[in-house]
Protein backbone atom coordinates (compact mmCIF):
# COMPACT_ATOMS: atom_id res chain seq x y z
CA UNK A 1 0.00 0.00 0.00
CA UNK A 2 1.57 3.48 -1.23
CA UNK A 3 1.22 6.17 1.76
CA UNK A 4 -0.33 9.38 1.32
CA UNK A 5 2.01 12.43 1.16
CA UNK A 6 1.16 14.47 4.22
CA UNK A 7 0.31 18.08 3.91
CA UNK A 8 2.83 20.76 4.22
CA UNK A 9 0.52 22.97 6.35
CA UNK A 10 -0.96 21.73 8.65
CA UNK A 11 -4.75 20.62 8.64
CA UNK A 12 -6.88 23.78 9.80
CA UNK A 13 -4.11 26.04 8.81
CA UNK A 14 -6.06 26.81 6.03
CA UNK A 15 -8.71 24.55 4.70
CA UNK A 16 -9.70 23.61 0.52
CA UNK A 17 -12.15 25.23 -1.02
CA UNK A 18 -15.84 24.41 -0.46
CA UNK A 19 -18.31 26.67 -2.41
CA UNK A 20 -19.00 30.91 -1.82
CA UNK A 21 -17.38 32.60 0.96
CA UNK A 22 -16.44 36.08 1.41
CA UNK A 23 -13.43 37.72 1.31
CA UNK A 24 -12.10 41.14 1.81
CA UNK A 25 -16.11 41.98 1.14
CA UNK A 26 -16.32 40.40 -2.10
CA UNK A 27 -18.49 37.06 -2.24
CA UNK A 28 -17.16 34.74 -4.68
CA UNK A 29 -17.48 31.41 -5.58
CA UNK A 30 -13.66 30.44 -6.84
CA UNK A 31 -10.38 32.30 -7.87
CA UNK A 32 -11.39 33.24 -10.64
CA UNK A 33 -14.79 34.39 -10.01
CA UNK A 34 -13.30 36.60 -7.35
CA UNK A 35 -10.40 37.53 -9.92
CA UNK A 36 -13.20 38.69 -12.31
CA UNK A 37 -15.33 40.34 -9.81
CA UNK A 38 -12.22 42.82 -8.40
CA UNK A 39 -11.18 43.70 -11.40
CA UNK A 40 -14.87 44.75 -12.65
CA UNK A 41 -15.27 46.65 -9.78
CA UNK A 42 -15.10 50.73 -10.64
CA UNK A 43 -13.19 51.19 -7.40
CA UNK A 44 -10.32 48.15 -7.64
CA UNK A 45 -7.08 49.71 -9.27
CA UNK A 46 -4.32 48.20 -11.24
CA UNK A 47 -1.01 47.94 -8.76
CA UNK A 48 1.71 45.48 -10.21
CA UNK A 49 2.74 42.58 -11.42
CA UNK A 50 5.60 39.73 -11.71
CA UNK A 51 5.86 36.60 -13.55
CA UNK A 52 3.76 34.93 -11.34
CA UNK A 53 0.98 37.40 -10.05
CA UNK A 54 -0.91 40.13 -10.81
CA UNK A 55 -1.64 42.70 -8.03
CA UNK A 56 -5.22 44.95 -7.43
CA UNK A 57 -5.75 47.67 -4.58
CA UNK A 58 -9.14 47.81 -3.86
CA UNK A 59 -12.08 47.93 -4.17
CA UNK A 60 -12.23 47.92 0.17
CA UNK A 61 -9.80 50.83 1.44
CA UNK A 62 -6.91 48.90 2.71
CA UNK A 63 -7.13 45.68 0.44
CA UNK A 64 -4.91 44.28 -1.93
CA UNK A 65 -5.45 41.60 -3.86
CA UNK A 66 -3.14 39.20 -5.68
CA UNK A 67 -4.18 36.99 -8.22
CA UNK A 68 -1.77 33.79 -9.43
CA UNK A 69 -1.13 33.88 -13.78
CA UNK A 70 -1.91 30.98 -15.00
CA UNK A 71 1.59 30.01 -15.45
CA UNK A 72 2.03 30.07 -11.54
CA UNK A 73 2.08 26.96 -9.96
CA UNK A 74 -1.05 27.60 -7.63
CA UNK A 75 -3.28 28.99 -10.23
CA UNK A 76 -5.97 29.47 -9.91
CA UNK A 77 -5.33 31.50 -6.53
CA UNK A 78 -6.82 34.53 -4.64
CA UNK A 79 -6.09 36.01 -2.10
CA UNK A 80 -6.76 39.51 -0.14
CA UNK A 81 -4.45 41.63 2.60
CA UNK A 82 -6.58 44.07 4.64
CA UNK A 83 -4.27 46.33 6.95
CA UNK A 84 -6.63 47.73 10.08
CA UNK A 85 -5.83 50.12 12.96
CA UNK A 86 -7.20 48.72 16.31
CA UNK A 87 -6.41 50.31 19.65
CA UNK A 88 -3.48 52.13 18.19
CA UNK A 89 -1.93 49.32 16.77
CA UNK A 90 -1.81 48.51 13.19
CA UNK A 91 -2.50 44.61 12.04
CA UNK A 92 -2.76 42.61 8.90
CA UNK A 93 -5.27 40.04 8.11
CA UNK A 94 -4.69 37.67 4.99
CA UNK A 95 -7.36 35.36 3.15
CA UNK A 96 -6.66 33.10 0.36
CA UNK A 97 -8.92 31.35 -2.04
CA UNK A 98 -7.16 28.16 -3.84
CA UNK A 99 -8.27 26.36 -6.29
CA UNK A 100 -5.10 23.89 -7.12
CA UNK A 101 -4.68 21.23 -5.08
CA UNK A 102 -3.30 20.63 -1.47
CA UNK A 103 0.35 20.65 -2.51
CA UNK A 104 0.37 23.13 -4.49
CA UNK A 105 -2.15 25.84 -2.01
CA UNK A 106 0.20 24.65 0.69
CA UNK A 107 3.12 25.69 -0.82
CA UNK A 108 1.51 29.14 -2.00
CA UNK A 109 -0.02 29.60 1.95
CA UNK A 110 3.63 29.08 3.29
CA UNK A 111 5.07 31.56 0.90
CA UNK A 112 2.28 34.69 1.42
CA UNK A 113 2.38 33.53 5.12
CA UNK A 114 6.71 34.92 5.09
CA UNK A 115 5.72 37.71 2.90
CA UNK A 116 2.77 38.54 5.66
CA UNK A 117 6.34 38.63 8.24
CA UNK A 118 8.42 40.65 6.42
CA UNK A 119 5.52 43.12 6.32
CA UNK A 120 4.38 42.78 10.10
CA UNK A 121 7.86 43.41 10.96
CA UNK A 122 8.36 46.31 8.42
CA UNK A 123 5.10 47.85 10.22
CA UNK A 124 6.59 47.68 13.47
CA UNK A 125 9.23 48.81 13.16
CA UNK A 126 11.47 46.54 13.86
Amino acid sequence: MAQSKSPVVPQGIHSLADGPEIICGINGSSAQDFERQVKAAPSARYNNETDRYITYEGPMPLTLWAFAKPSNFAHPLATCVRVYEENGATFMERKMRCDATREQCDRAFLEFNELDGQNRAQIQGR
